[in-house]
């Protein structure tokens, strides 16, 4: 019974979903790619065929689109992504994001660490690849993406791929021999330091307090004239 109930949830997790007439079928032409943005943008899921349609686009351009879905299995499988033996997934059941995960890595060459060096670019360390660097969300490796998700994962692609040639064009020999390092100088001009205030001494008039309020010295006293003599004779 355990095995029969195995078999029974193995069969409904390897059911996908199923979709026809998709952008790829509507718009395969070189001169119709917009077209099939555009539709792929509005479909729920992106199909095999819509996948490897999307992913040769954006390798080969506009130039290397093929017309029927055996040519883009097999040029998926000269470029890695997909096996080279067993048959190829449906054309019209939605693309798993293990598939795309692996293009990816191929598209990024991605090198991966220790489980990928033994085991080689599989849908599980793809994802995991991909994830860590932010270009896939955290999702399962059988589940689907729409046709918006699938367009933002291109784009995501295309960003991951200018920072990594900035990278490269920063470490490469050739752009430090041409930037080479010097040493910081100090400025010509010193900010010049501020000169002490002078203090100047008021000479306060004859007769007339030095401060507000305040009494006449002894010495302003003695130089005042006399008035009191005077004040007496008239």
């Amino acid at each position: 019974m355990l095995g029969i109930a195995l078999v029974l949830w193995s069969g409904c997790t390897m059911k996908r979903t199923n979709l026809t007439d998709t952008a790829v079928d509507q718009y395969p032409g070189p001169e119709e790619t917009l077209d099939y943005w555009d539709v792929l943008e509005t479909q729920s899921i992106t199909t095999n065929n819509d996948a490897l349609h999307g992913l040769i686009l954006f390798v080969d351009g506009d130039d290397g689109l093929l017309e029927t879905y055996p040519e883009r299995v097999t040029r998926a499988r000269e470029l890695g992504w997909m096996s080279s033996t067993g048959e190829a997934p449906p054309a019209q059941d939605s693309a798993t994001v293990g598939l795309i995960a692996v293009a990816g890595c191929h598209i990024l060459d991605i090198q991966g660490g220790l489980s990928m060096t033994l085991w080689g670019k599989t849908p599980r360390y793809c994802l995991r690849e991909l994830v860590h660097i932010s270009v896939l969300p955290g999702i399962g490796e059988h589940e689907a993406l729409s046709g918006a998700e699938f367009i933002a994962y291109i784009d995501a692609l295309e960003q991951r791929q200018r920072v990594d040639a900035a990278w490269k064009r920063k470490l490469s020999p050739d752009t430090q021999a041409q930037e080479p390092f010097t040493e910081p100088t100090a400025p010509s001009h010193a900010a010049a330091e501020p000169e002490p205030a002078v203090e100047s001494e008021s000479i306060p008039l004859q007769g007339t307090p030095d401060k507000a309020g305040a009494a006449p010295t002894p010495a302003q006293l003695e130089s005042a004239p006399d008035t009191t003599n005077q004040e007496g004779n008239t």
